[in-house]
């Protein structure tokens, strides 16, 4: 189940029969959303100014920040279809981080990911180390929804720890934008 977040402002009442109740965000809690669908008012992406790229979770974090922090969660089945194989997972999460180390370079992110990550970060690693904690929650997962994807959370956990490690220490010493010619999902 994957959430489709709106803003509230001003957004015709039809439009929000089957969101959940709305909740407000804080700022330096703000869930990655924009990834998943999000409708917001044109004046609300003017006030913000987000420039030539659109970061999502930067542009909420902006609109929390101005008072802008009431949003619905609707409940929406998709089929996400992110790659076929832990190849293609690899190239896009080195894409993703490569991304966010060059533009945090330039100052173009304005969410302030280091101090509210290191935490997660730390955990993803540890269980990444341990090993027994991805299977932990690779069969929790499988028992509440039996799919076969399931089988691929160990390894994607690995190419993620993996890549994001060598993407990161990458960013540090010679940040670059990922090259997007012939780029194909």
């Amino acid at each position: 189940m994957i959430l489709l977040f709106m803003v509230l402002g001003g957004l015709p009442a039809k439009m929000l029969y089957r969101a959940w109740r709305g909740q407000r965000l804080k700022q330096g809690a703000i869930p990655t959303i924009g990834a998943n669908g999000f409708i917001v008012r044109r004046e609300l992406i003017d006030e913000i100014g987000i420039g030539e790229y659109m970061f999502d979770v930067d542009m909420v974090a902006a609109m929390v920040r101005r008072g802008h922090d009431r949003f619905a969660k609707v409940k929406i089945s998709i089929v996400h279809l992110y790659g076929n194989g832990l190849r293609v997972f690899a190239r896009k999460q080195l894409r993703r981080i490569r991304d966010f180390s060059f533009y945090s370079s330039l100052g173009m992110r304005s969410y302030p990911w280091s101090g509210c990550l290191n935490m997660g970060v730390l955990r993803f690693i540890v269980s990444c180390l341990l090993l027994l904690p991805l299977v932990y929650q690779a069969t929790k997962g499988y028992r509440r929804v039996p799919d076969s994807a399931w089988l691929l959370h160990v390894p994607a956990c690995y190419v993620t720890l993996a890549v994001y490690t060598v993407g990161f220490l990458e960013g540090k010493v010679r940040p670059r934008e990922q090259e997007r010619f012939r780029w194909t999902q």
